[in-house]
């Protein structure tokens, strides 16, 4: 977290401190991070800010699985049909199909409602 706000040097600072996310400067100070999230630490999880335009700081903060964290990325694309929007992955679990088969049927121009409403007959998952 820190680095990725701090260091121009560091492979993902465009995403953070590049565009002005910053962390909660108690939080240089390890026990200070520790007192604020603690308590609802895990194994196996990571720190995840709940608005992925805010700040790190312990009212933005989570703990999160990497699952969970990849399907808030910023580069996700999401797609709402009859009202429920998910992420290109989360329909194509849904429907059994590979996440290519949508992102396919997009690039040639189908709509989000035939993209994901149109038998899957060549795509399905074994």
């Amino acid at each position: 977290m820190r680095r990725r706000c701090n260091d121009p040097k560091n492979n993902r600072y465009y995403a953070y401190g590049g565009r002005g996310i910053t962390y909660d400067p108690r939080w240089d100070q390890f026990l200070n991070f520790k007192a604020d999230m603690e308590a609802t630490w895990q194994l196996g999880l990571t720190l995840e800010r709940k608005d992925t335009n805010g700040n790190y700081c312990k009212e933005n903060c989570k703990w999160a699985t990497r699952a969970e964290q990849m399907q808030n990325m910023t580069t996700n694309r999401k797609l709402t049909l009859f009202g429920v929007t998910k992420t290109i992955t989360e329909w194509a679990r849904t429907f059994n199909v590979k996440h290519g088969a949508i992102n396919y049927r997009l690039s040639q121009g189908w709509t989000v409602e035939e993209a994901l409403t149109k038998p899957f007959k060549r795509y399905l998952k074994k």
